[in-house]
């Protein structure tokens, strides 16, 4: 009998293989901000200095605005924290600007908005131009004669009229005082001229557009007022035609004391002579005064090539001096006021050498000047 030998192997064991370490971050994305400019608008126009409002929209739809950041062009002009995002960009000089804003989120992340372009600009210089001044030489006519409607055209013959500055008018029970040129009243106290002409003739050298004209005026009773022949309003008139014989529309409460204001076309005006007319009417025969002065003034924008700068000084003394840069030969008034109401014309001279000078010893006194050709 055969025997088999039987050999008893090692135990084996078995193992699972395993790769390396490989570590894994899962992040989610981040979304960027949203932002845009809300004011000002594109193609905005502001007059230097400007003071300019920007405001911006900003939102983040997974985290929060930490802040906002404006910009023109490359300047940084500054940043707000909180919404609304508002920043105002003060006294910016003329010239055009291209604004934007930059939203920055929790994370640090950071959107720029679309641009938007704006301009300043030089404003307009305003003028005023005082065509007729109060208290100056009128032509006038005081005898109760009937003189149609010719007398107001601007070619009219007024040489044979008296002349006199304003105030006119004549004044009783009691006297007023006021006038600076006293007018017949007629034959006697209850048969008085019922109408009173004045004439003016004053120069617009100024080519600049006026836009408006104002006219303030004293009156007792009635007034009915022309420029350059055409009836440009009437106060405490009655309607209709107008002739030497129509009685003012009442009595006069204020006694020729107030000044009145209306206006007038200022598309009347022409360039050179000009002629303002004025009929005052009593209220009736009986009527125990009559006063009258007027004021015109123009006011428009010049255009930028003739803009003047007024440069001035005080000294300890009290003396005041002002000058500005002009054509050699050029003719220029200079006008005072106390109270930026009436202006009165102080000085009429030429610019020599290229300028323009004044002086006055005010002393302790505040006034206000102003020029005009």
């Amino acid at each position: 009998m055969r025997r088999r030998a039987i050999t008893r192997s090692p135990r084996l064991r078995l193992t699972t293989p395993t790769s390396a370490v490989v570590n894994v971050r899962i992040t989610s994305t981040n979304a960027l901000p949203l932002v845009a400019i809300a004011a000002p608008i594109g193609d905005a126009t502001f007059e230097a200095p400007a003071n300019i409002s920007i405001t911006a929209s900003a939102t983040d739809s997974d985290g929060t605005v930490s802040r906002v950041e404006f910009y023109s062009g490359a300047t940084k002009l500054g940043e707000s924290f909180l919404a609304p995002y508002t920043l105002t960009w003060s006294n910016v000089p003329m010239g055009n600007y291209t604004l934007t804003a930059v939203a920055f989120d929790n994370s640090g992340a950071s959107t720029v908005s679309a641009p938007v372009n704006i301009s300043v600009i030089t404003p307009p210089l305003l003028f005023t131009n005082t065509l007729v001044s109060t208290g100056v030489v009128w032509k006038y006519l005081d005898d109760g004669s009937d003189q149609g409607t010719n007398w107001v055209q601007l070619n009219f013959d007024d040489g044979a009229w008296a002349s006199g500055p304003a105030q006119f008018g004549y004044s009783s029970n009691p006297p007023e005082n006021d006038e600076a040129t006293i007018v017949s009243f007629g034959p006697s106290d209850t048969d008085k001229y019922i109408t009173t002409y004045f004439r003016h003739r004053f120069r617009m050298n100024s080519t600049e557009p006026h836009t408006n004209l104002t006219v303030r005026f004293l009156r007792d009773d009635g007034a009915v007022v022309y420029l350059n022949g055409i009836e440009v309003f009437r106060s405490n008139m009655p309607t209709g035609t107008v002739t030497s014989t129509t009685f003012a529309a009442g009595t006069a409460n204020d006694d020729g004391m107030t000044w009145f204001t209306s206006n007038a076309s200022p598309g009347l005006l022409v360039t050179g002579t000009n002629v303002v007319a004025v009929e005052i009417h009593q209220v009736n025969r009986a009527s125990s005064d009559i006063s009258f002065d007027l004021e015109m003034i123009g006011r428009g924008t010049a255009s930028g090539t003739n803009a003047t700068t007024l440069q001035a000084t005080v000294s300890a003394g009290g003396v005041f001096r002002l000058w500005f840069a002009a054509s050699a030969g050029s003719t220029f008034v200079i006008e005072a006021s106390s109270d930026f109401q009436i202006w009165t014309p102080v000085y009429t001279n030429s610019a020599v050498n290229r300028q323009f000078e004044f002086t006055e010893n005010v002393g302790g006194n505040w006034r206000f000047y102003r020029t005009r050709r």
